[in-house]
């Protein structure tokens, strides 16, 4: 195992939704984890590390991360379309992959 896939794999070891150890500071000062830039950023490179390795464990993490977040009829806890913060946006890109992947409808509805 390489360094950086024992490095990724000890971070998704650590966190949940509601604790990304990547994302700590938020939760530390007491914050709620909402929909937020970074988290986008990191479940991008985690299921880059699923289409590098194939191994399923990246995508099942990605998928129940992003699960977490997204109701039923697409609607996103977390993200307010009309506070008009591009950052924001970042973590929906992940939704166009994992609606390719699993093809979750919910997934479908909030990229809509």
């Amino acid at each position: 195992m390489d360094v950086i896939e024992k490095y990724i794999d000890e971070l998704l070891e650590k966190s949940t939704p509601d604790r990304p150890a990547w994302n700590i500071e938020a939760i530390l000062q007491g914050k709620k984890s909402t929909w937020n830039y970074i988290d986008g950023c990191m479940i991008k490179a985690v299921l880059e590390m699923y289409s590098i390795t194939g191994d399923k464990k990246y995508l099942d993490f990605a998928d129940h991360f992003i699960d977490y977040r997204v109701r039923e009829d697409g609607t996103i806890d977390g993200y307010n379309v009309e506070e008009l913060n591009i950052d924001n946006v970042n973590a929906g890109k992940t939704l166009f992959e994992l609606y390719d992947l699993t093809g979750k409808e919910k997934y479908r509805k909030a990229i809509d």
